[in-house]
């Protein structure tokens, strides 16, 4: 046998016998065009997704959820901005839910204040801007992913179409309709697409890569859990091709000097720089018992990836059986959880053996290799800090939370969905470029129809995802359907069927509706006292809704409730002419809040109580005799009925220039016309000087 007939080892022989034993295509340069073409393709998917599922809900939505505290009610939220309380404000303004935590994400913030100043626009044009970040972010993705499939070998057209459909499949993923459409979850959105933009960076020349680190500073100040993607950037760092290893440890280290040095900025500008976990049970639970939540939760997210119909705008931890959790979901979590650290550990050990770079890992594991294990490093990497295993986090879970994970979930998919398309394109151009055309034919038309049907695929799977989204949006254009929503597929969230309540509430016609909620959540929790107050508004202010209201406020102050709570109990005292019992429950407070005293000066004032209130007053360090106080008890004398008391009290401070504003002298004035009119209608009771001029 004649090994130089069949395997030529020289002259011109060789090449032929050398393709015929791997044929290897010659690599061709991307032309503009086609960059063109594949950017517009993948624009078009992401603005088609969103279009499909949010364009009508986000002209017809208002504000929801947390918008208003982050918004709203937010005066760092205003133009013009402050710096300085942008960085060291929290997340909700100086007075918000989370004061205590001091969590500030001052790039969003920004963001709110640009608003403000653009004219204070409405909710409508607020949802059509951040759904427009929407569409950049899903754009810039599938962007990313086809610079990485290029720079990894994958043929063009199969890197457009990687591209294009991660960046359809991220558009229309249902888990994300919760960040999209709440305007105060800006922090999820604004984080990825600076993320994206540093791995971008990450990808170009030195001057270009240089700009990383500041993207993920950017990223940092929108929202602090892009600490995270220190690990999927400084492997994408690795694996760019042509970049030399010690060109690529400095630009990791860069990232993480920049990641350590924010975390100690942010200490010394915020005290406590991550939230509190005082609502968590798992912070008090046994190690193994929060493992075991951890791993629940993960079967849980699993799940409501798979069904939209499970995205519930809130999970609170009264409604999910995190000590005793469901041995389906329990089993589904540990499962994916065994499958992602294992598939995790064994791509990393083989892209990074021996040092390889990223030649070496895409001769490793093929050109769609890198992908996934970059893909699946992320989804680890940003999920582990809100998934109970490595800290109590403050929020048991939340659909937004699944935004900047999804990135590696989505890039997964995509390489997978166009491996077969990219097998097809590769054989196709060695058919061309090694005339090798025997037994080609079915080989060729078995790959072209593998391909055909994962684009198929891919299509379809997007178009399920977006009308399976469409509803959840929907119920997002209005905080009612939203928490009606939560309310049917949490039952047992206390929490929800509290917010229902306070919505009913505010309603003009949903008070008996706002009864039954709250009846509702305390029938899940009795000694809520958030409820418990909530109910207490309700009650009428005549002899029997007061009776009612006396039993219930003992009840309430026997669970210690915090200063929320405290206020709305002692109006409820004001309103029923409990003065006594308000200043009795003020006295033994350790530090009454101001809007405390001033409550009970106004109760003690309309009980005829006053000198008592002085004498709280002064011991709670207040001055009692000062404008701000007189003003108050004034009020209280006018819904008394101590009209002369009133009358002269007002003359009194009149006397010593310590009038109020001109707008609350006037409100002083009507309640004490109309006193006048009710108690004195024929005594000869003159109103004082200031209110007759």
């Amino acid at each position: 046998m004649s090994v130089g007939r069949d395997r030529p080892t020289q002259g011109p022989g060789a090449a032929a016998g050398r393709a015929k034993e791997s044929p290897s295509p010659r690599r061709r340069q991307v032309g503009p065009v086609a960059t063109a073409a594949s950017l517009i393709a993948i624009a078009l998917c992401a603005a088609f997704g969103h279009y499909a599922i949010y364009v009508e809900s986000a002209a017809r939505a208002g504000y929801l959820l947390d918008d208003t505290p982050a918004i709203l009610d937010n005066p760092v939220a205003k133009w013009p901005p402050d710096p300085v309380a942008l960085v060291t404000t929290p997340w909700f303004g100086p007075e918000g839910k989370w004061q205590r935590q001091g969590v500030s994400r001052p790039l969003t913030t920004l963001t709110y204040c640009v608003e403000d100043g653009l004219g204070g626009l409405d909710a409508a044009v607020r949802h059509q801007m951040q759904l427009l970040v929407a569409v950049l972010v899903a754009a810039l993705f599938g962007w990313l992913v086809y610079r990485i499939a290029l720079l990894w070998r994958v043929p063009p057209v199969a890197s457009a179409v990687a591209g294009a459909f991660a960046a359809g499949l991220f558009a229309t993923l249902p888990a994300h309709v919760e960040a999209v459409m709440v305007l105060s979850y800006r922090p999820e959105l604004l984080s990825a697409l600076w993320l994206l933009l540093a791995a971008h960076a990450l990808l170009g020349d030195g001057r270009t890569a240089a700009m990383a680190p500041w993207a993920l500073l950017m990223a940092l100040l929108a929202k602090e859990s892009a600490l995270a993607a220190l690990a999927p950037l400084s492997l994408l760092a690795l694996l760019v091709p042509g970049r030399r290893r010690d060109e690529s440890l400095p630009l990791i280290g860069k990232l993480w000097l920049f990641g350590v040095a924010w975390l100690a900025a942010r200490a010394f500008a915020v005290p406590t720089p991550w939230v509190s976990q005082e609502d968590n049970p798992l912070w008090q639970a046994a190690l193994v018992e929060r493992l075991q939540a951890g791993v629940y939760l993960i079967g849980h997210t699993a799940q409501r990836l798979l069904d939209a119909e499970l995205l519930a705008p809130d999970y609170s931890f009264d409604a999910l059986p995190l000590l005793s959790p469901d041995p389906t979901v329990l089993a589904l979590g540990a499962g994916l959880t065994v499958v992602c650290l294992v598939a995790l550990g064994a791509a990393l050990w083989w892209l990074l053996r021996d040092g390889l770079g990223a030649a070496g890992a895409v001769a490793a594991t093929g050109p769609g290799g890198a992908t996934v294990a970059l893909g699946l490093l992320t989804l680890t990497a940003m999920y582990a800090p809100v998934s109970q295993l490595l800290v109590p986090a403050t929020l048991v879970t939340a659909d937004r939370l699944l935004f900047s994970p999804s990135l590696g979930l989505c890039a997964m998919v995509a390489a997978l969905a166009a491996a077969p398309l990219s097998s097809a394109e590769a054989a196709w151009q060695a058919r061309r470029f090694t005339h090798a055309h025997s037994g080609e034919p079915p080989r060729l038309v078995l790959h072209a129809l593998v391909a055909l049907a994962a684009i198929a695929g891919a299509v379809g799977l997007c178009f399920y995802q977006a009308s399976a989204a469409q509803p959840v949006a929907q119920a997002h254009e209005a905080e009612l359907s939203l928490l009606e929503r939560g309310a049917r597929l949490q039952p047992r969230s206390v929490k929800m069927r509290y917010n229902l309540a306070r919505l009913a509430h505010e309603h003009p016609t949903g008070r008996a509706a706002a009864v039954r909620h709250a009846e509702a959540a305390l029938a899940i929790s009795p000694n809520d006292a958030l409820t418990l107050a909530l109910l207490l508004t309700m009650l009428p202010t005549d002899d029997r809704g007061c009776a009612r209201a006396a039993a219930m406020r003992a009840r309430i102050w026997a669970l210690r409730p915090a200063a929320a709570v405290r206020e709305a109990v002692l109006r409820s005292a004001v309103a029923c002419d409990a003065g006594r019992e308000a200043i009795e429950r003020v006295r033994l407070l350790a530090e009454p809040l101001p809007v405390e005293l001033e409550l009970v000066t106004v109760g003690a004032a309309r009980a005829g109580l006053s000198g008592e209130a002085a004498a709280l007053l002064r011991a709670c360090g207040a001055d009692p005799d000062g404008p701000r106080y007189v003003a108050i008890a004034v009020e209280g004398d006018a819904l008394g009925g101590h009209v002369r008391t009133a009358i002269a009290r007002l003359a009194r401070l009149g006397d010593r220039g310590g009038l109020p504003g001109r707008r609350h002298l006037r409100t002083l004035c009507d309640q004490l016309a109309a006193a006048v009119s009710v108690e004195a209608p024929a005594a000869a009771v003159a109103l004082p000087d200031a209110c007759t001029r």
